[in-house]
């Protein structure tokens, strides 16, 4: 069964990357990564 890493989110359908970050977190992570670099 995966588990998400960050939010702790588990399921036998619940898919991580190679991070394991499920969908949601990688998104938010993305969006933090390209805000930041906005930013500087």
């Amino acid at each position: 069964m995966a588990k998400c890493n960050k939010c702790g989110k588990s399921g036998l359908f619940l898919r991580v990357n190679d991070k394991g970050l499920c969908d949601n977190c990688q998104k938010k992570q993305e969006i933090q990564l390209n805000s930041n670099q906005a930013q500087e």
